[in-house]
């Protein structure tokens, strides 16, 4: 069913419970004789038909067509908050149209009524202001009766309006929308006293006129009666208002009073939103309640979420931090390991520096032995030249020189042999030198191995000098020597001379072997320094990882206290007891 046919439909009750209670206010105030009660009635059921099924139907329909079909809009399609703003102050308008048009159409039969007695009984003045006194007093409080239910009717709609959400901006500047508390003091206590007292007042004039002998009254002592009657319809009329009035208020603040209660013992979550329309303070205040709650469970909501995220964080903290100590124990592990690894890498190193210049020593000693070998193969030279101009003399020692010289050859072959060795092991170790850093045992053998050559080297040259004296000695036996031997010479001059080039390449390896040791020596020291640095760097990184491992435990301890009072403040937000 539409709002219009609604409200038209169930405005047929009220208007004709005000119709009645017209009817009996006035016969009791006015003391109508019994037998023009019925017609009185008669009349006023007349009008209130006709009244109700031209006029009222006509202008209900007129009105209400309207804010009709802008809440079935509301109810089948989406609206804006403006819109629902607009419909809702609307709404609460409505009631107080209903109430003017509902006076008007009950004061119109007042009228009506009025001038028919007027006509029909002849009544003087001051009965007919009493009667439309009556009829107005009347007529006001069928209109109350129209707001009333019209307020009921409309504020249902107001409670869809409302939920579904309207401008917060302008609620806050206006508050609500219908009546005021002061307004509905005014319509149900203040007006309906000036009216029964006027009507009193009324009353009491009335009395001073005269009253024609009619039927229409019970007795000339109708004075009397009406004023008491008055008197008691009005008292049971303001305390009616007055109880209803209270009930009214007394049941919001009920409802408040209980849901206020409700927010102090019970979870909020579980709290149920008051009835909230806007239509007058006590309204709003539910609406202010509302978004209080509204906002308590908003807060409560992410208090709740941010509780489990500092407890997932937690978690993943504790387990982080716990995978960080046994990581940290570990690295600390590896680097007391490493640094005892350096520190008998750096003793080593010292050693090899050692044996770097043990080796750098006997590489100079060589050289200068060397150098000496030199000098003396240049003697041999100086010696075979002179073999060479006295070759002529050694005529009758040839075949002894022969002799001699074959055993010269051989001693030169092994010398040779001994070159060829010495140059090899000599490269060898050149190789071996630029390694030393890694296979220091080899670099020594191949040193050892140049000593014992350079021994051999020299125990042969020994053996040459030996030779060469007993040639030269067979040179002076043989101071007519054929000439068939001076080829033999000087074959034995250019082996000499290859002698000495060997030497010299012995001598240049041989420095070249001082100068790499020098450098092996230089590099092994600065290793020595680097390894020194490294190891204080590792025994620092040692400390800091031991302090991390501290500063670990203590993230550990901090988040456990972290996550203790999360689930403190998640107990708090998801009940109360």
């Amino acid at each position: 069913m539409s709002f219009r046919k609604r409200i038209i439909v169930k405005s047929f009750l009220p208007d004709a419970l005000s119709s009645i209670f017209i009817f009996m206010y006035t016969s009791i105030t006015l003391q109508i004789s019994k037998q023009y009660v019925f017609k009185t009635g008669i009349m006023l059921f007349a009008i209130f038909c006709i009244l109700q099924f031209t006029v009222a139907l006509f202008t209900d329909s007129l009105v209400y067509k309207g804010i009709s079909e802008r809440i079935h809009f509301f109810e089948t399609k989406e609206t804006t908050v403006e819109e629902r703003t607009e419909l809702l102050e609307e709404l609460h308008h409505l009631p107080f149209i209903t109430a003017v048009m509902t006076f008007t159409y009950f004061i119109i039969g007042a009228i009506i009524v009025a001038i028919f007695f007027s006509i029909k009984f002849q009544f003087h003045s001051n009965i007919l202001i009493l009667i439309l006194m009556q009829f107005s007093f009347a007529s006001f409080m069928a209109s109350l009766f129209g707001d009333n239910y019209c307020r009921k009717i409309c504020n249902e709609y107001a409670e869809k309006i409302v939920t579904a959400g309207v401008d917060k901006d302008y609620v806050e500047e206006k508050n609500f929308f219908g009546n005021s508390l002061l307004t509905e003091i005014i319509l149900f206590v203040i007006l309906p006293l000036i009216f029964t007292t006027i009507i009193s007042c009324a009353i009491l004039i009335a009395g001073y006129s005269p009253i024609h002998e009619s039927v229409f009254w019970e007795s000339k002592d109708i004075q009397i009666n009406r004023m008491l009657w008055t008197c008691i319809m009005n008292i049971i009329i303001e305390c009616a208002l007055i109880v209803f009035f209270y009930v009214k208020i007394y049941r919001v603040n009920v409802k408040m009073n209980q849901t206020l209660k409700t927010i102090l013992t019970t979870d909020i979550d579980r709290i149920k939103l008051l009835e909230c329309d806007l239509s007058n303070e006590q309204s709003y205040s539910n609406y202010v309640i509302n978004q209080l709650i509204a906002h308590f469970k908003n807060i409560l909501t992410r208090t709740t979420e941010i509780g489990d995220n500092i407890n997932n964080i937690g978690n993943s903290l504790t387990k982080i931090s716990n995978e960080t100590e046994t990581t940290s124990v570990e690295q600390s592990t590896g680097t007391k390991e490493i640094v005892a690894t350096m520190v008998d890498l750096t003793q080593l190193s010292h050693d090899i520096e050692d044996q770097i210049q043990e080796v750098s020593d006997f590489a100079q000693e060589t050289f200068d032995k060397v150098t000496g070998g030199s000098v003396l193969l240049n003697q041999n030279l100086d010696k075979i030249g002179q073999i060479a101009s006295s070759n002529e003399e050694t005529i009758f020692g040839i075949k002894d020189l022969n002799s001699k010289i074959n055993r010269i050859w051989e001693i030169t072959n092994m010398i040779n042999s001994i070159a060829d060795q010495t140059k090899i092991i000599a490269f060898n170790a050149e190789l071996e030198a630029t390694n030393v850093k890694n296979e220091n045992r080899n670099f020594k053998n191949v040193s050892s191995e140049i000593r014992r050559l350079a021994n051999s080297t020299m125990d042969s040259t020994k053996e040459i000098k030996d030779k060469i004296n007993v040639i030269q000695a067979s040179s002076n036996e043989l101071i007519k020597a054929s000439q068939s031997s001076t080829k033999l010479i000087k074959q034995g001059t250019n082996l000499a001379t290859f002698l000495g080039e060997t030497f010299s390449n012995i001598k240049k390896s041989a420095q070249q072997n001082a100068l790499s040791s020098s450098e092996i020596k230089y590099l092994i020291n600065q290793q020595n320094t680097s390894f020194d640095q490294i190891v204080k760097t590792l025994q620092q990184i040692n400390l800091s990882i031991q302090d991390f491992s501290v500063s670990t435990k203590n993230i550990i301890d901090t988040t456990s206290g972290l996550q203790m009072n999360a689930e403190i403040l998640k107990s708090l937000t998801s009940s109360k007891e």
